[in-house]
């Protein structure tokens, strides 16, 4: 599934997901224990809906001050004080999340347990409080909805101390709690599209090494060079790189055994911490909405070729093609039909000598 973060304005890249991360957060919820206020969230929640989206996940963070406690490291909570705190007591958690899966029942069909929770931006506690929050999500929410997805708190890996530091003892914390996820969720920032696949594998070897039980599994996050602020008004990357890098994004995710992918994120505005843009008007929007229009409503039946790299769609009986050069150089390609660009979507007929590069093109017989 194509999905994205977007919060004030529908996006203008035809995904059919939504993902609202910590907007609100608990501590903006349930401001006093037992006290919610539902306002912000039904207004995010409804927005999608309004939007023709109706596959919506959400994601929490942020323990409130009255629930939590001081932690080592207050400085790095970016939600503020207690906010990366796990609750004193589990039964404010357990409390919490019952009411909110009570509320939006039939309006959210997706949750996920604590956002970056291997980050002390977002979570302070210990890896096995967070397995114990996360049997108590997923106990509660079927409760009341049992065909909800309930995932994994998301687990970075493009810091080794991130993947040593939390999710080996994380899994192990699951485990003793017999797997209570429906899904598996990354976040898989990365410099490169290549750096990113290798990150996808990492998670996925975590998994196998944990023994992990087969589940879906979500890259909820994504951009590309996130290394800092710069680049305004347009990035850090652009133009055809931009393309093709948000496109294979989702492109890599299938073709490494993922089933979804939220790109982050939709804005209005400049934001300083994504290295691609999405914006009105921006390249990289352009090239999602093609993209979507490309491959929404067809079947993946999987990738072939390591340096032309090919990845295969079916619908209503016929095969679409999206192809790429891996390495960035030209790469002769063979057959005829028609050759379908991005950004704009447009098409020509396959010449004697096509070439393509990083950039996909689509192939239609």
């Amino acid at each position: 599934m194509l999905g994205i973060h977007a919060y004030s304005e529908k996006p203008q890249t035809g995904s059919g997901g939504l993902r609202l991360v910590c907007y609100p957060n608990w501590s903006q919820i349930e401001p006093a224990r037992g006290q919610f206020d539902w306002a912000a969230a039904d207004a995010a929640v409804d927005a999608a809906r309004a939007w023709g989206i109706n596959d919506i996940l959400f994601a929490f963070c942020g323990t409130p001050q009255w629930a939590g406690s001081p932690v080592a490291d207050p400085k790095n909570e970016v939600l503020g004080p207690g906010s990366t705190s796990a609750p004193t007591d589990m039964n404010d958690w357990r409390n919490f999340i019952k009411a909110f899966a009570q509320h939006f029942t039939g309006r959210i069909n997706a949750y996920e347990v604590w956002n970056e929770a291997s980050t002390p931006q977002f979570w302070q506690g210990t890896p096995d409080q967070m397995a114990q929050m996360t049997a108590i999500a997923h106990e509660e929410i079927h409760r009341v909805d049992p065909n909800a997805i309930v995932t994994s708190a998301s687990m970075q890996t493009h810091k080794p101390t991130f993947l040593a530091g939390f999710i080996p003892a994380y899994l192990a914390g699951l485990k003793s709690r017999d797997w209570p996820v429906d899904a598996w969720s990354g976040h898989f920032y990365a410099k490169d599209p290549a750096t990113r696949r290798q990150q996808l594998t990492t998670f996925r070897s975590a998994l196998t090494k944990a023994n992990a039980p087969t589940r879906p599994m979500w890259d909820s996050e994504v951009n590309f060079d996130v290394s800092g602020k710069g680049g305004e008004p347009d990035g850090r990357i652009t133009g055809d790189r931009a393309v093709a890098w948000t496109v294979r994004s989702y492109l890599d995710t299938w073709r490494s055994g993922y089933q979804r992918e939220y790109w982050y994120l939709w804005r209005e505005t400049y934001v300083p911490f994504v290295g691609i843009q999405t914006r009105p008007g921006d390249v990289a929007t352009q090239a999602l909405a093609t993209f979507n229009g490309w491959v929404r409503g067809t079947q993946f039946t999987g990738c072939t070729g390591e340096l032309l790299v090919t990845c295969n769609f079916e619908r209503d009986g016929s095969t679409l093609h999206i192809t790429w050069s891996e390495s960035g150089q030209p790469a002769v390609l063979s057959g005829g039909g028609q050759v379908c660009e991005l950004p704009s979507g447009d098409c020509h007929a396959m010449g004697a000598n096509e070439t393509v590069g990083d950039k996909p093109v689509l192939i239609r017989s």
